[in-house]
């Protein structure tokens, strides 16, 4: 007999580990567009988004309130969402500090820009004839990421912290990608400020 198909929500309803304790500095931040205004859908990626929302409550022990959990989906996360929550003095930076472990989620389409062929996050307002002008450059965020980090590195005086890149136990990748030829479905967790581990196809 044929084998039943999975459905959107199998992953999402299953039981998921729990962590023996709360982190009270630990941050995530998920993200995740699956209907686009004016790209093909990237297929379940809002259902992908809320398994690693409920991955990071309930496995990472993150806390589920408005300082700790930035969560957004579909039409919300627009380009602008992406300079308010990345910028230079925005969400992050209000809230990141030495002590804080760093779960960004990604679920959605990239794609690189004509001329460099760097890669670009592709929020729901994205014009695919415009990445460079309407996406988010990944090496952007990277950069951010670790100017976040850095800005947190020097300890108070006789307090050691370890600081190498992907030291934290979060550094976990969440990672796999299908798409159009020019917009390619893009997952990735970055973890720790400044260790990255992504993939897209």
């Amino acid at each position: 007999t044929r084998a039943s198909a999975r459905t959107p929500s199998a992953d999402v309803d299953r039981e998921l580990p729990r962590a023996a304790t709360r982190r009270p500095d630990a941050i995530a931040v998920v993200l995740g567009v699956e209907r686009y205004k004016a790209l093909p859908d990237a297929r379940f990626a809002e259902r992908d988004a809320a398994l690693m929302r409920r991955y990071a409550v309930e496995a990472l022990g993150i806390n589920d309130d408005v300082e700790h959990l930035y969560a957004r989906t579909g039409a919300d996360v627009t380009g602008g969402e992406l300079r308010k929550l990345f910028g230079e003095t925005g969400w992050l930076a209000h809230r990141v500090t030495a002590n804080t472990d760093l779960v960004i989620y990604w679920a959605g389409h990239g794609a690189p820009d004509a001329a460099r062929r760097a890669p670009y996050l592709l929020p729901f307002d994205a014009d695919p004839a415009f990445v460079t002008e309407t996406g988010y450059a990944l090496g952007d965020l990277y950069d951010r990421l670790a100017r976040l980090h850095q800005q947190h590195l020097m300890p108070p005086r006789g307090r050691q912290r370890a600081s190498s890149a992907g030291s934290s136990q979060l550094s976990k990748m969440i990672s796999r990608g299908v798409g159009p030829r020019h917009a390619s479905r893009t997952r990735a967790a970055f973890c720790s400020g400044v260790s990255v581990v992504s993939e897209a196809s």
